[in-house]
């Protein structure tokens, strides 16, 4: 275990984003510190691209801007320390509840990478016009599984991997597609059959 004292941590939620901050001691023996975030039973991800390293007063930040914030909901995160010798330690979890951003949004699809069905989240500021579409790697559109009047709020689609005929999709990397009002926003899943 790495020799060093949480001293105190704060969670703030801001919009669609979260902030973390925290100070320690014993920060001498302290190389940085990844994050860690899970919403559910979802396994941990790592939100960190490299480790944060601290200021000389023991002080750490760090701000998670990742799109799935704006979905809303509780996330919790934790924080993994690493020394200078190589060993880690982990402080949390601690949780926030988050509520949903005043945009439309939509959310990284869980599973990924799927075995079906896979749920897709998204999340519009006011009922509207909305089309969801899933597209193959190289862009020809596989399934349209939304193209209608869609509720203000948090609507949960499903993909059973199938597409507008009902044939099985490959195992592979796809893309779906929120359309809404000026909104255009995609994102990637990896279907492992």
């Amino acid at each position: 275990l790495v020799p060093v004292t949480l001293l105190d941590f704060t969670i703030v939620p801001a919009g669609d984003r979260v902030r973390l901050a925290w100070r320690v001691g014993g920060e001498e023996d302290v190389l940085g510190f990844h994050v860690d975030r899970r919403q559910g039973d979802a396994d941990w991800i790592r939100v960190t691209a490299s480790l944060i390293a601290g200021t000389f007063s023991g002080r750490y930040e760090f701000e998670d801007t990742s799109d799935d914030i704006g979905a809303g909901g509780t996330f919790e995160y934790r924080l993994v320390v690493y020394s200078r010798t190589g060993d880690t330690d982990t402080f949390g979890p601690f949780a926030v509840s988050v509520t949903p951003s005043v945009k439309p949004h939509l959310s990284q699809n869980y599973p990924n990478p799927t075995q079906l069905p896979t749920a897709i989240t998204v999340h519009l500021d006011r009922a509207g016009l909305a089309t969801v579409t899933i597209y193959d790697a190289r862009g020809a559109r596989i399934r349209t599984i939304l193209d209608g009047n869609l509720a203000e709020g948090t609507t949960v689609l499903t993909w059973d991997g199938r597409d507008d005929e009902g044939v099985p999709a490959p195992s592979g990397t796809y893309y779906y597609r929120l359309d809404s009002g000026t909104v255009r926003t995609s994102r990637k899943l990896v279907l492992a059959r």
